[in-house]
């Protein structure tokens, strides 16, 4: 068997060439909001913005512009670490949460449709592939190989 052949096929299939076009300067905000909601969320809560720039590998300058934006909408908090008031923490507030929760089901939602269009055994067969190939990629990540 030719997994090279076989890996181009997968390939040109998931990434076809100039099928998608460019993100719009909203769509690239609107996944970095979600992202770093995200993020937060996963990780009790709350973060320290350096911790946000690091995660994102951006600027401080970029966390901060974003962490404006989502300060004005509801969804994070600042405020002073208690432990050093010189350290800044973001919070993630009830609509932050809120929000993320409603992505995971909307995307819940349009994943199981996909599925559905499947029909059961192709469904249970790509689910059961693609976890196999989730534990290869882990298990090559943890032996310090690429993916």
């Amino acid at each position: 068997m030719n997994y090279e052949e076989l890996a181009e096929r997968l390939i040109d299939t998931t990434h076809p060439k100039g099928k998608r076009p460019p993100l719009s300067g909203v769509q690239k905000w609107e996944r970095t909001r979600d992202m770093t909601l995200r993020y937060l969320y996963e990780n009790g809560g709350r973060a320290a913005p350096g911790e946000l720039a690091e995660f994102f590998d951006v600027s401080s300058a970029r966390v901060a512009r974003l962490l404006n934006e989502l300060e004005l909408r509801d969804m994070v908090t600042r405020e002073s670490d208690p432990a050093d008031r010189r350290r800044v923490i973001v919070r993630l507030t009830t609509a932050g949460e809120t929000h993320v929760l409603d992505l995971d089901a909307s995307f819940r939602r349009r994943l199981a449709e996909l599925l559905a269009q499947m029909g059961e055994s192709d469904a249970r067969e790509m689910v059961r592939l693609t976890i196999r190939l989730v534990e290869i990629m882990e298990r090559r990540y943890e032996e310090g190989q690429c993916c």
